[in-house]
């Protein structure tokens, strides 16, 4: 698909699932600058670590005061240092003799995956480490540490990408008084992060990815004293999948069993969905069945894969060409078919007491799973069990700081709820389920629904509905009246949340800010999608982030993200990346779009360049100094304490803007048990999160 077919497809998406007209803003006028700065070249430079001859580099780096004036300044990086050495499937070791030195000027290869999922060069010999630091830096100068764990949704990234390297944020830390470390890292992602083995061939204990953090944390509490940082005062930062793992960190840290020595001080979590479900030891171990069919390697069957053609065996090959295979088996895993098909048959076939955790582990397969088995006592257990429990059980164990951005969902539910688009093409494949025959649409024709989607969901009638799209204009769109299923929305909703929770999922459904509009034209099922994105928004992001944050026994501060950005964090100019994505992010503030605000970056994900506005660049100057300043976790008009409602708005105009009674104000219900808050409503009625175990 070329660039401009790209762009036609996305934007008669968006037009499709905003349900309004088509045309954009104005064009934002680009700041300009009379006489533009440009860094000057980098140079090594030598130096004693540790009784080691380190080699860094000196970088250039164009920064901005408060008022947009530019200058420039320096700082002191040291890139690609091995933290850790790991053989495939098996949990990494810390690396801490350098007896040699070290060659710290180039940042060392990302981890497999995808390739046009990063701009970094990428091989399995990936476990490394990046500091930023203050020119000039003795040891022992006991600076504030930041460490910053990638997002990615456990498939992609590195810490070496553009927008999130540590340069401009140090620098002007550094002219502002307040130097600080900072440090990012590589960890396993995919199935090479994250494989639930079987027998003695291969670790059962597969959250490598995992591991690999508490390692790269374990190297910074052992030597960042010598870069001059202070291992008294680390805050460990994540966005998305990153800050996932923080919250998962933060809750096995402090386990009873566990010695290892990765602790931090702080913690801040960018759109962390608190209210996702991990997978347990056994759905991980029932997930080899679908890895066994993405790699054609064998019937699936009760338990795993034929023992004839061992999966095991191949994966844990070190040849090349195996690895090759691996990552094209992960790709077509990872589909939008594939993915699909997975998430909405899970907990069809095998009955509605089999299952009951949620399937929506389906939409993020590599994230870490929970290791310990049913009726097993976690105290009990040897150091190599990693993950114990649904992070948002344990709370926070550290002051945190966390929120979410205003269309946090976009992203995570596009998928999903492209689904409510093309059920007009599952009644050619179903016909009992739409026109006459069948009036209306209710769980109980869950079964027949999923089963005509998954025939329905092939590659070719993916792209057919894309063109489909493309072709229709505003007009198409809004009066186009077809033939649907009564309530498609209920069934992705109940399959979501998972059978076990239907009733659960009727609750929600009944209430008026999320009941189901009739879907016998395209506005019913657009305005669905617009409830069922509304609804993960409040179940998933918002409202788990506020709970668990009211329920903290540690200091907690809850920010939201309510910024509209003149560009696309997800645009790729190339070409490359997630479509799905891409078209999700164009309205609104969608996953990472707070990103170059917190780093001070005019760069996309993919590491393109883009022009901000003299607004968002006014609050990138100040947000990304709040965000690594202890003025963030000290300030009391961002703090919230005692159960009060109060949270740290941040917008485009005002900046930020303490908010108290925010769920009242930003979220009023329709329903009367939601009047007073959507987020405050759910959870009295035992809604929201009831569907964790």
């Amino acid at each position: 698909m070329t660039l401009f077919t790209r762009t036609l497809t996305a934007l008669a998406i968006v037009a499709t699932i905003s349900g309004c007209n088509t045309e954009v803003d104005p064009t934002v006028p680009l700041p300009s600058y009379p006489d533009p700065i440009k860094p000057g070249p980098s140079v090594e430079f030598s130096t004693q670590i540790a009784g080691l001859n380190v080699t860094g580099m000196i970088d250039s780096v164009v920064i901005s005061d408060l008022e947009g004036n530019q200058k420039l300044a320096s700082v002191e990086s040291f890139k690609g240092i091995q933290y850790a050495e790991q053989a495939r499937f098996e949990h990494s070791t810390l690396v801490d003799d350098y007896a040699d030195g070290v060659d710290a000027t180039q940042f060392g290869d990302s981890c497999p995956q995808q390739e046009e999922m990063t701009t970094q060069q990428t091989s399995e010999d990936c476990l490394y480490l990046n500091i930023w630091r203050p020119q000039g830096t003795l040891e022992h100068e006991e600076l504030p540490v930041y460490v910053f764990i990638h997002g990615g949704d456990f498939e992609y990234g590195s810490g070496s990408e553009p927008l999130i390297q540590g340069d401009t944020v140090v620098a002007q830390g550094d002219d502002d008084g307040k130097g600080f470390v900072y440090v990012s890292f590589n960890y396993r992602l995919g199935l090479l992060g994250s494989y639930r083995g079987k027998g003695d061939d291969i670790s059962t204990n597969g959250n490598f990815g995992l591991g690999d953090q508490m390692r790269a944390l374990e190297w910074v509490n052992k030597h960042i004293g010598q870069f001059g940082g202070n291992a008294n005062n680390i805050t460990v930062v994540g966005q998305g999948s990153g800050a996932m793992s923080v919250g998962i960190l933060q809750g096995e840290m402090e386990r009873e069993s566990n010695s290892r020595d990765y602790h931090f001080s702080n913690a801040i979590m960018q759109s962390n969905p608190y209210g996702y479900e991990y997978k347990d030891d056994t759905a991980a171990e029932n997930f080899r069945s679908s890895i066994c069919s993405a790699f054609d390697m064998s019937v699936p069957v009760v338990g795993g894969c034929n023992p004839l053609k061992n999966i095991d065996k191949v994966l844990k090959s070190t040849d090349s060409t195996d690895l090759d295979t691996l990552l094209e088996g992960q790709a077509s895993l990872l589909s939008p078919v594939n993915t699909l098909v997975r998430w909405l048959t899970d907990n069809i076939s095998i009955g509605d007491d089999s299952v009951t955790s949620t399937p929506m582990h389906h939409l993020m397969p590599f994230a870490p799973y929970i290791e310990i088995e049913e009726g097993q006592d976690e105290n009990e257990t040897s150091n190599n069990v990693l993950f114990t429990e649904q992070p948002l059980q344990k709370g926070f164990t550290v002051p945190t700081a966390l929120g979410n951005n205003a269309n946090e969902s976009n992203t995570f539910g596009m998928l999903p709820s492209l689904t409510f688009l093309i059920p007009v093409i599952i009644c050619e494949v179903e016909p009992s389920l739409c026109g006459e025959e069948e009036e209306s649409f209710t769980s109980s024709d869950l079964d027949q629904f999923a089963d005509a989607l998954a025939q329905w969901s092939t590659p070719e009638n993916i792209t057919a509905l894309e063109h489909q799209i493309a072709a229709m204009n505003k007009e198409e769109i809004t009066s186009k009246s077809i033939e649907l299923p009564e309530s498609a929305y209920e069934a992705i909703t109940t399959l979501f949340f998972g059978r076990s929770n239907a009733t659960g999922s009727e609750r929600l459904l009944r209430l008026a800010d999320y009941y189901p509009e009739s879907e016998s034209d395209l506005g019913g099922a657009l305005a669905n999608m617009s409830m069922f994105k509304m609804m993960l928004n409040d179940m998933l992001f918002t409202g788990p982030a506020r709970k668990v944050t009211q329920d903290a026994t540690e200091d907690a501060i809850l920010y939201y993200f309510d910024v509209k950005p003149s560009f696309n964090v997800w645009g790729s100019p190339a070409g490359n990346g997630s479509i799905i994505k891409e078209v999700a992010c164009i309205l609104g503030s969608c996953n990472g779009s707070e990103l170059p605000f917190v780093f001070n970056k005019a760069y996309r994900l993919d590491g393109s360049p883009m022009n901000p506005s003299s607004k968002e660049a006014a609050l990138m100057n100040r947000m990304s100094r709040l965000w690594f300043s202890p003025e963030l976790f000290k300030d009391t008009q961002y703090y919230r304490s005692n159960g009060n409602d109060n949270v740290l708005v941040i917008d485009i105009n005002d900046g930020f803007i303490p908010q108290s009674d925010w769920d009242k104000t930003t979220n009023p219900g329709v329903d009367p048990v939601l009047r007073n808050g959507r987020l405050t409503g759910l959870d009295s009625i035992g809604l929201l999160l009831g569907y964790i175990h």
